[in-house]
């Protein structure tokens, strides 16, 4: 979908396009296509898969800390009952 508003274009970059570093917009004339200007190289990147950047480390450590003390709880009460 292109829309024309203003000298302003928007469209809906198909999903089927893939993550590149070089992509190029040309825009020609309809009546002489041999007048044509071509946009600076654009990064097309897909969307994240949720999440907050940067966080993933975070909830990592976050997850082996609570896994280390349940084992550490775990190994103390095998402990306490050999003890007695």
């Amino acid at each position: 979908m292109v829309r024309v508003l203003a000298f302003e274009f928007s469209w809906t970059i198909p999903a089927t396009l893939i993550n590149y570093t070089e992509y190029v917009i040309r825009i020609s004339d309809l009546i002489d296509p041999t007048v044509f200007d071509d946009s600076d190289l654009f990064t097309i990147t897909g969307e994240t898969e949720g999440g907050i950047p940067g966080y993933d480390l975070l909830i990592l450590s976050g997850l082996l800390g609570v896994v280390s003390l349940a084992i550490i709880k775990k190994k103390r009460k095998k402990l306490s009952i050999y003890e007695s």
